[in-house]
């Protein structure tokens, strides 16, 4: 059974990423949730980085609008940089970001904290298996007086 879970983790995984990249947003919610996902897992759009050039029109709008000489070949958000030269604009003017992409990180994640519950449910599901077992056994074992008895 936990096995199965193999297989709508990555799924789900890479619908949400590919969502929130859609919703991509400049200085907003989602944009701040990509750089804390990208500077906490050391990666780089959902597959690669080409990710931001290639299928976000929101990001390359938004690098437009910076004031800066883009002279990157592969523009990114700054979260991509490398932690040792990471600075506001540094995705658009240098080379220089993480070469992996996010998802298989995030599967990787998501696969273990499922298999932690699945791992829980059956701890707790086989002590109730116990628990039920016990007390048929056992509490059948003594007779129970009815009513009836009682008043002969």
């Amino acid at each position: 059974m936990l096995s199965t879970g193999k297989n709508w983790v990555p799924e789900a995984a890479n619908s949400t990423l590919t969502q929130m990249f859609e919703d991509w947003d400049g200085d907003g919610p989602v944009s701040r949730s990509w750089d804390i996902l990208q500077e906490g897992y050391l990666c780089c759009g959902i597959e690669d980085a080409y990710d931001w050039q290639n299928d976000s029109p929101q990001f390359l709008d938004y690098a437009a609008h910076q004031h800066v000489n883009i002279t990157a070949e592969l523009i990114y958000p700054d979260s991509c940089c490398e932690i040792g030269s990471r600075y506001k604009n540094c995705g658009l003017v240098e080379n220089g970001n993480y070469e992996w992409g996010c998802l298989y990180g995030v599967t990787e994640y998501a696969l273990y904290q499922a298999l932690i519950a699945g791992g829980i449910i059956c701890v707790i599901s086989g002590m109730e298996f116990i628990s039920i077992t016990w007390t048929f056994v056992f509490g059948a074992a003594q007779p129970v007086e009815t009513p009836y008895k009682l008043y002969q």
